[in-house]
């Protein structure tokens, strides 16, 4: 959070970010629901003792899918098709 209010201002709380954590796509639901528990522990997300997190739900992104977005945006030039091929 340091590092985030140094950067975005020091209005920033935990309780209005909403995080996003990468996985590997060979991850099954318990290995995501796992990370879940781990961001609860690590008092990022709020829990049913804890209010200080975030409310907002985390979002669990496959890996492949979240390297895919971002080289597309990196790649604003090239013009893709909607039958066109993307590998990343």
């Amino acid at each position: 959070m340091e590092h985030l209010r140094g950067k975005y201002g020091k209005h920033l709380s935990k309780e209005v970010v909403q995080w996003c954590v990468t996985v590997p796509s060979i991850w099954g639901v318990r290995a995501k629901q796992q990370i879940k528990a781990c961001m609860h522990r690590a008092g990022l997300l709020q829990s049913g003792s804890s209010v200080d997190g975030s409310s907002l739900p985390p979002v669990i992104a496959l890996e492949p899918e979240a390297a895919s977005i971002y080289c597309q945006q990196q790649c604003k030039h090239v013009k893709l098709l909607a039958t066109d091929k993307f590998m990343v």
